[in-house]
C-alpha cells in the first residue's frame, strides 16, 4: 500500500535512479536521504549498505529469529504507513507526517520515496532540534506543538521515541507546523495497532517522553540526555 502519487507529478518516479553521484541532503546512521532527482518535491531514502545485516548480527539471539530484512528502517517505515492511523486517510494527518509513494530501485539499493520539504530559501527545512537551538521555543513553535500532539492523540498514530532531529519545523504561512519524518513503528512487540486500550496509553508515553527531551534541548545540557530520562523532568503544560 502507498498514498498514492503527488498531483503534481508529470514524471515517471518509479524509473530506476543513480543516487551514487549526488550528495545526500541527510544522513544518518541507518540511512541516506536523497533529493528526488526527477521530482524534487520528493525525497528518496535508502539504507546504508549492509548496515541490516550487520544490526541483524549484533542483534541478541532471540532477535536473531527474525529476519535480515526485520532490520531494515525503508522496510519498518514502509510498514509502519500500513497502520490504521495512516491507512485511515485520517483528516489532518498529512499536515504531521508525510505521503509515502512505495519504492523504486537505485544504483544503492531499494529507496522509499516521501515528501521533502523545504524553506522559502529551498534549503531542507529545519529540525525541530536545530529550531530549539537558535529560537527557542517561541510562540509559533508552541502552537505547532499543540497541534501535533493533539493529531498524535486523535489518530493514535504509534511511534518511536519522538526526537527532535527526526522532527521538522514546517514553515506554514507566517505559522509553522510540526512534521514528523523518522520513528515510526513501535518499540513494543504489542500489537498495538489493534486495540486501542494499548494504543492510547503508549502514545501518551512518547508524548511525555517528548516533553522529556524538549525541556532536555532547551537547557544547558548539563546533564545527560540518559540521566534526563531518569528525572522525567519536562511538562506538557510548559509548552502548549
Amino acid at each position: 500500500m502507498t498514498n498514492a502519487e503527488p498531483e503534481s507529478c508529470n514524471v515517471n518516479l518509479y524509473e530506476d535512479l543513480k543516487l551514487s553521484e549526488m550528495t545526500p541532503f541527510a544522513e544518518g546512521d541507518h540511512r541516506l536521504c536523497y533529493q528526488h532527482p526527477r521530482q524534487p518535491e520528493l525525497c528518496v531514502k535508502v539504507n546504508r549498505e549492509g548496515k541490516d545485516l550487520a544490526l541483524w548480527k549484533r542483534a541478541p539471539f532471540y532477535k536473531k529469529l527474525r529476519s535480515v530484512k526485520s532490520f531494515n528502517d525503508n522496510w519498518q517505515e514502509y510498514l509502519s504507513f500500513q497502520q490504521p492511523a495512516v491507512a485511515a486517510n485520517t483528516p489532518g494527518i498529512w499536515r504531521h507526517i508525510p505521503r509515502c509513494y512505495g519504492w523504486v530501485k537505485t544504483d544503492m539499493g531499494d529507496g522509499l520515496i516521501t515528501d521533502y520539504y523545504v524553506r522559502e530559501n529551498h534549503e531542507p527545512a529545519w529540525t525541530l532540534a536545530d529550531y530549539l537551538s537558535t529560537q527557542g521555543a517561541d510562540k509559533k513553535l508552541s502552537a505547532a506543538i499543540a497541534e501535533f500532539i493533539a493529531c498524535l492523540r486523535k489518530t493514535r498514530l504509534i511511534t518511536k521515541n519522538l526526537l527532535p532531529h527526526n522532527i521538522l519545523v514546517v514553515e506554514d504561512g507566517k505559522d509553522v507546523r510540526l512534521v514528523l519524518i523518522d520513528g515510526f513503528g513501535s518499540l513494543s512487540r504489542l500489537p498495538l495497532y489493534r486495540f486501542k486500550c494499548l494504543a492510547g496509553p503508549y502514545v501518551e508515553k512518547r508524548i511525555k517522553r517528548f516533553f522529556v527531551r524538549i525541556n532536555w534541548e532547551l537547557s544547558d545540557k548539563a546533564i545527560t540526555w540518559e540521566e534526563a530520562q531518569k528525572r522525567n523532568i519536562g511538562d506538557e503544560k510548559d509548552f502548549v
